[in-house]
């Protein structure tokens, strides 16, 4: 897209954008010259019987900064409302157990491996928002023109800031993952047994969002990869830009997790931590230097998963999101 952008004019206009929860960033925003003005309409596909709906924005972009806690903020309201999405799909029921004991965990003290798990829920959020939620625009459209669209029940974000916003958390789920993975290889070299039940389930977290990652993936390619776009002739590198085939992504999650899996569960099992078996054969959370609030966390999620084949059993990990 910035190929086609010829010069910011300073025309500065306020707005604030959104993903449709209560937490908001203020942008100013400056309009821009493009050489092609086809490439800032939004593109929706099969409405009301069309193919796919046009919708023009106007030649307006961002040429400022968003910083680290601007983008932890929002992201930090994404998990519990993904969290409840996730505990709604009763055939997911590991995951969602796994995964409110981990937020859970991530409230309670500061120490490394709540950090751990923090970045580990950020990445999964992140990579959940990036797919399946949208941003918009929930105050000063009128100052940019944005067109009003109801299925979101707010004005559709410039296409050029849009695509711009989606840059900006690319390079903040890297951040976010080079920052995880490098404090995983801290937390399995230190050996340090207090942490390693927040250990064990950020590296349960991460492996998930590999995997949801993947899937992703594949839909995209299967999907997009084959399909011809009438209205842009020659011009399908320009409508989906990737500078690698989608196949090298999948294939580097496929290492990724075999490294993660080789080496940290490996870690991890070996102190059979965080969960051990009984005399009786059965799981039970184990109380090596875990500390009393870790130990009960540990406990009540082995005891969730005893309870797996009784329907009558689960229970939403968080209180529901109002």
């Amino acid at each position: 897209m910035y190929g086609y952008v010829e010069r910011f004019r300073r025309s500065p206009a306020w707005v604030k954008v959104s993903l449709g929860l209560r937490t908001s960033i203020a942008l100013s925003l400056d309009e821009c010259d493009v050489s092609n003005r086809t490439l800032l309409d939004h593109v929706i596909w099969r409405v009301e019987g069309q193919s796919i709906v046009r919708i023009a924005t106007e030649p307006v972009g961002f040429s400022g900064k968003i910083f680290r806690p601007q983008l932890d903020a929002i992201i930090d309201e994404v998990i519990p409302y993904a969290l409840q999405q996730l505990s709604s799909n009763p055939f997911d029921a590991i995951r969602s157990k796994v995964f409110g004991a981990a937020y859970n965990k991530s409230t309670l003290e500061r120490t490394s491996g709540n950090i751990l798990l923090t970045n580990a829920l950020r990445i999964w959020a992140a990579q959940t928002t990036f797919f399946k939620n949208y941003w918009r625009v929930v105050d000063g459209a009128e100052s940019v023109k944005a067109p009003y669209y109801p299925p979101l029940r707010a004005a559709l974000v410039p296409r050029m800031l849009y695509l711009q916003l989606e840059q900006i958390m690319e390079a903040y789920m890297k951040e976010l993952e080079q920052e995880f993975l490098h404090n995983l290889e801290n937390m399995i070299f230190s050996r340090d047994s207090a942490q390693w039940f927040p250990t064990y389930l950020a590296t349960f977290v991460y492996l998930s969002t590999l995997e949801g990652d993947t899937w992703d993936l594949w839909e995209w390619r299967e999907k997009y990869g084959v399909q011809e776009v009438p209205d842009f002739p020659d011009s399908q590198r320009e409508f989906w830009p990737r500078t690698a085939d989608l196949s090298v992504h999948i294939d580097r999650n496929h290492h990724q997790a075999s490294v993660i899996t080789s080496h940290a569960i490996a870690a991890l099992g070996k102190g059979q931590l965080p969960f051990s078996m009984n005399s009786a054969g059965k799981l039970v959370a184990a109380t090596r230097d875990q500390g009393h609030e870790t130990h009960r966390l540990a406990a009540e999620l082995a005891e969730e998963f005893r309870n797996l084949g009784n329907p009558h059993a689960f229970h939403p990990p968080i209180s529901p999101v109002r």
